[in-house]
């Protein structure tokens, strides 16, 4: 069974990166019209199976990068050989000579026949790191040349618009495609991904695990709709460079003319002017930094020019309707300590004081970076409603549900609903958890009804699908519009 796997640390998910091309190039016969198939391939080759026992293996070490390091699954050669090359990458990186002499003797003398595609690995994970170092970001004053307009998508949402919404999907493995082209098949009008796209958002892997996934799930279904994508931290580990020359065309096709994103934040409205969708950049100060890793790292927060971009749109005297607010990180969590030296541990202050005082005007707050869904209880720290979708390609394995401590359940409590809106264990293996999409529905009798937001469970697999693997509905509530405070729940 091959399921998909990564890490959050950055160098580590950097690393899964640098082999994973290295042996897709290696893997010269493998051709396919689906780009599902090859990469199962590839995450089978032996040098991909050996990096993701390494990097799950020192994900848990304090010394990750120590040459010595002695751990069970560095009994296995090439395991270990995986652990060697990337501290002999960091050694040259830093220019350690006195390490990258040890390493490469250690290598020498243990592995004389190893193969020499891993020194290939050496290059590419530092590639990949210099970019990291310089990420690139599109800012309103500088590309956008001072215009508040900048990245406000031109066309508009019909009013009976249906919005589908799906977090942490860029694995390009087979259930990620299907999960998308199920979407396809509700109908939706535009589909809105709240980042993260592995395993470090490089050129190629938006390339395959997000343009050519999408591509093909519109060539299934018959029809194309405009893609909008916010990044997340494994988007920016690589510089981002792959989210900016790959995400942000997806819209550049002659059918989509006027649905264009220029920016890494965006804002989407209807053509009654009753709603918006306001989505930011939590990924780029959201990576963690890589030769200082401090004992107390600042949370994601959003950079203070695209701060006062929010605020323009947010101003009631510019815009009179209704919010809908997208992060790829979250406001606050049961599931994640989001800071080390607060105590709120369970709360992103940042977040939460650059939005509050608009909290009147902003009726939801979708974001992901957690792989599970999960529906906060309203009025969660006066946000009117707090929604995770982060489990749209990415499952989690262990219980997603399970707080960190007593006391965050406490203080961000989920919704109590007689209806079960969590995702079920995964029929092919009970460790994982199922997949979930939202799909929000603008159709309404008059302008000021609310709208409607229905969230789905879709099957989590590896490389066999099972027999039945249709969406099930888990939930629907309302979401009324600002200063309507009628909201009800169906089941």
């Amino acid at each position: 069974m091959t399921r998909f796997t990564t890490v959050s640390d950055p160098s580590l998910s950097l690393w899964l990166s640098a082999v994973y091309e290295v042996a897709e190039q290696s893997l010269h016969s493998v051709q396919s019209s689906e780009p599902t198939d090859q990469h199962a391939a590839v995450l089978k080759h032996p040098m991909v199976q050996a990096a993701i026992r390494h990097v799950q293996t020192s994900a848990t070490s304090q010394a990750p990068f120590n040459p010595h390091l002695s751990l069970p699954a560095f009994h296995d050669p090439l395991t270990h050989i995986s652990h060697l090359t990337y501290t002999l990458a960091h050694a040259h990186i830093y220019k350690m000579k006195e390490i990258r002499d040890e390493i490469e003797e250690k290598l020498l003398r243990l592995y004389s026949d190893r193969d020499p595609n891993w020194s290939e690995c050496i290059l590419k994970y530092t590639e990949y790191y210099w970019l990291g170092q310089k990420p690139h970001y599109n800012n309103w004053k500088i590309q956008g040349r001072d215009h508040l307009e900048y990245s406000v998508i031109r066309n508009r949402l019909k009013n009976d618009a249906r919005v589908g919404l799906i977090g942490d999907w860029g694995t390009g493995m087979d259930d990620a495609l299907k999960l998308v082209e199920a979407m396809l098949n509700e109908n939706v009008d535009a589909i809105i991904h709240l980042g993260d796209v592995y395993y470090s958002g490089t050129d190629a892997e938006f390339q395959h695990h997000i343009v050519e996934i999408l591509e093909q799930a519109m060539d299934h279904a018959g029809k194309r709709v405009p893609i909008f994508s916010i990044p997340g931290n494994h988007d920016y580990y690589a510089g981002a460079k792959g989210f900016y020359e790959q995400a942000l065309r997806m819209n550049h096709h002659p059918d989509l003319d006027g649905w264009r994103q220029e920016a890494s934040y965006f804002c989407l409205r209807t053509e009654d002017g009753m709603w918006q969708f306001l989505g930011m950049d939590t990924g780029l100060h959201g990576r963690s930094v890589f030769q200082d890793r401090p004992s107390h790292p600042v949370p994601p927060y959003v950079d203070e020019s695209e701060i006062e971009w929010h605020y323009d749109k947010l101003n009631p005297e510019r815009f009179q309707g209704t919010t809908i607010l997208l992060s790829h990180h979250q406001l606050f969590s049961q599931h994640d300590k989001l800071r080390d030296d607060s105590t709120e541990p369970w709360l992103n202050g940042h977040l939460l004081s650059a939005f509050q005082s608009y909290f009147d005007q902003i009726e939801v707050w979708f974001w992901g970076h957690e792989h599970n869904l999960a529906l906060f209880k309203d009025g969660t720290y006066n946000l009117s409603k707090g929604r995770l979708i982060g489990c749209s390609a990415y499952e989690e394995n262990g219980d997603p549900y399970a707080p960190v401590d007593p006391s965050y359940a406490d203080h961000v409590p989920y919704l109590n609903t007689d209806t079960n809106w969590r995702v079920s264990s995964s029929s092919e293996d009970p460790k994982y958890f199922n997949h979930a999409f939202a799909i929000l529905d603008f159709s309404r009798k008059n302008s000021t009804d609310p709208i409607r937001c229905t969230y789905y469970m879709f099957p989590s697999w590896g490389q066999t699908p099972p027999d039945n693997w249709q969406v099930k509905e888990l939930y629907t509530e309302s979401i009324s519009p600002a200063h309507c405070k009628i909201s009800t729940a169906h089941h």
